[in-house]
């Protein structure tokens, strides 16, 4: 999408760059370069993010033992080629993946903070019950994780609206 679609008034472009605008905005700037469809939502591997999380493992090793030793997560969040979390909802956990030079670092998050909680879709199975606010509208959250001596930092405008930056820790 460019700025020019949105200025010829494609459908969706217009919503979608004001996302990215609002993501560049709030420190989270959008990544390029899609690896899974529906890139930066937080997706129910149960459905359409069973496709994501089958791209993921086969991408990345580091990804791949992690679910076969810890077993399939609720939700992923690919927001770049870099950057992947996986979030167990019941084990109130979130690992975060972070490439770095052909390498891997890893960081879990435990137990899931109110950040993270607020923007899970709902899913019975899971047991997400959703915004903790029903009536006010999305909030932005965001949260950190500590990948070995990477800290990175994912915001969520909404559940289809997330963005991860990563930076040495001083």
């Amino acid at each position: 999408m460019t700025a020019m679609d949105a200025a010829r008034g494609r459908p969706g472009t217009r919503v979608a760059l004001a996302g990215e605008l609002a993501l560049a905005l709030s420190g989270c700037a959008p990544s390029r370069g899609r690896i899974v469809p529906y890139q930066g939502e937080i997706q129910n591997t149960r459905t359409h993010g069973g496709e994501a999380l089958r791209i993921v493992t086969a991408r990345n090793p580091a990804v791949a033992q992690y679910v076969a030793a810890h077993g399939q997560p609720d939700f992923v969040l690919v927001t770049s080629a870099q950057d992947v979390e996986l979030v167990y909802y019941d084990e109130s956990r979130l690992v975060h993946f972070h490439g770095v030079a052909g390498e891997t670092r890893v960081g879990e998050l435990s137990p899931l903070p109110l950040e993270v909680a607020n923007v899970l879709p709902v899913d019975l199975r899971a047991g997400t019950p959703g915004s903790i606010e029903p009536e006010v509208p999305w909030q932005a959250g965001c949260w950190h994780v500590d990948a070995e001596d990477t800290r990175c930092r994912t915001c969520c405008r909404s559940p289809i609206a997330c963005a991860s930056t990563c930076e040495p820790r001083p």
